[in-house]
Order: structure tokens, then C-alpha cells, then sequence
């Protein structure tokens, strides 16, 4: 090879090098100033999250616990002194991927609300799972398993209607919540909760 062709291969390649080294910096930088935020926002979003499932709780603090694959986070809520009940983050599995969602349960393990936080689930369909419709048929449940039948469901028997076309998202989000249960009464039983 001659000094010509080595100067047209070694020029557009330096090129190119300072291009992907100054992109993958200013990424770097720009990462670590949106990074604070985000986890701000983040634990905004949480917090609010916890507050419309467990009204009744007027603060909360985070329990120790061995996370699971679905269990991420437990906290206790209070009122008072007392024990108002636990927000439960978890994440099943659904159909477009994980489904993040807070739980929140009274101190009878009851269910008093969940909110679906972040999905991935098709749009029109397992995406719905994320409206009140859906969301609040689960209030008032009780621990023992929660069934997802399609047609008419039966509080009593802790049924709740599935989604139209998106059955499996239906299955996940009771599934969280009956994995949500678990965990608190795990805790409760181990003496880990007040």
C-alpha cells in the first residue's frame, strides 16, 4: 500500500472515530444531568402512586424484604400510630412485557386499589388494563387468589372480568396482586412488618 491509500482509508476512520467519541461523550454527560431527575420524577410518581392505593395512610415507610421477580418493592403505611396497610411495587409479566403497578392492601390484606405505572401492552386492548373499569374491580378483593373469568365475574368468589382480547394481561395484573398478598403476609409472618 502506498501513502495515498492509506490517506483515504485513515482519514475518513479518524474521522469517524472523533464522531463516535464526542457523541458517546456528550451521551455521558448529558445522561449524568438528566439522571437526578428522572429518579426525582421517579419517586414522585411513587409516592403518588402508593397515595391513591392506600388513601387512608398519611405516610409510608419502605420494609426490608428478599425481592422477587415480581415483588420489588413493600411499604408499610401509617396512620398515626397505626398501621393503615401496605403498597406492594410489583412488576408480572404480561403480554408486551412487564407490567409495573402498585398494589395497595389494608391490614386484613384486602385489596384497596392498584395503578398500573408503566406498560408495554397493545394498545386498545392490553393497554386498557390501565382504565378505572378494569382497575377498580379489583377493591375489595381478599386474599385466597383472585380469578380472571371472562363474562360476568362475582366479587364474592374474588372474581374480576377479564379484558376484552387481552386475557393474558388480565392474568398478569391478578397475578401481581396475588403475589403482592404473599409477600406482605410472608412479612407479617417472619415479624419483619410492625
Amino acid at each position: 500500500m502506498n501513502k495515498e491509500n492509506i490517506k483515504t482509508i485513515a482519514h475518513p476512520a479518524f474521522v469517524l472515530f472523533i464522531i463516535v467519541f464526542v457523541s458517546v461523550a456528550l451521551l455521558v454527560f448529558f445522561d449524568g444531568i438528566t439522571k437526578e431527575k428522572i429518579e426525582l420524577i421517579n419517586a414522585k410518581n411513587s409516592e403518588a402512586a402508593r397515595i391513591e392505593v392506600l388513601p387512608d395512610a398519611k405516610g409510608f415507610e419502605k420494609v426490608d424484604f428478599e425481592e422477587t421477580d415480581i415483588v420489588k418493592e413493600i411499604y408499610e403505611g401509617h396512620s398515626d400510630n397505626d398501621v393503615a396497610g401496605y403498597c406492594v411495587s410489583v412488576s408480572p409479566k404480561g403480554y408486551g412485557g412487564e407490567i409495573s403497578m402498585t398494589v395497595g392492601l389494608d391490614k386484613d390484606l384486602n385489596v384497596t386499589g392498584i395503578k398500573i405505572t408503566n406498560s408495554s401492552e397493545t394498545a386498545g386492548l392490553g393497554k386498557n388494563a390501565e382504565k378505572e373499569e378494569f382497575t377498580n374491580q379489583f377493591k375489595g378483593l381478599k386474599k385466597g387468589g383472585i380469578n380472571v373469568v371472562k363474562g360476568t365475574a362475582n366479587k364474592e368468589n374474588n372474581e374480576i372480568d377479564a379484558l376484552s382480547g387481552a386475557t393474558i394481561t388480565s392474568k398478569a395484573v391478578s397475578n401481581g396482586v396475588d403475589e403482592a398478598i404473599k409477600a406482605v403476609e410472608k412479612i407479617i409472618k417472619e415479624g419483619a412488618a410492625k
